[in-house]
């Protein structure tokens, strides 16, 4: 099956929520908590819930997503 339309099935079914997972936020915490000016590169950012938190926390973000239904749902 093509790397796309797998992902696309994928996608389809799942609720994708608001917020970045707990171990994301535990990672970001324990290796940025302070520091400010970084730049990240969020690849599969999906619907963007870890995009926006970095954002919100000041950082400059560059989402990158594979998914036209990822993009969508966003």
């Amino acid at each position: 099956m093509d790397q796309r339309v797998a992902w696309e099935e994928t996608h389809k079914g799942i609720i994708w929520g608001p917020n970045p997972s707990n171990d994301f936020l535990a990672f970001m915490a324990g290796s940025y908590w302070g520091q400010t000016g970084l730049n990240f590169v969020d690849l599969g950012a999906g619907t963007g819930a870890s995009t926006s938190f970095l954002a919100t926390k000041g950082f400059k973000v560059t989402a990158v997503e594979f998914s036209k239904s990822a993009c969508r749902d966003s």
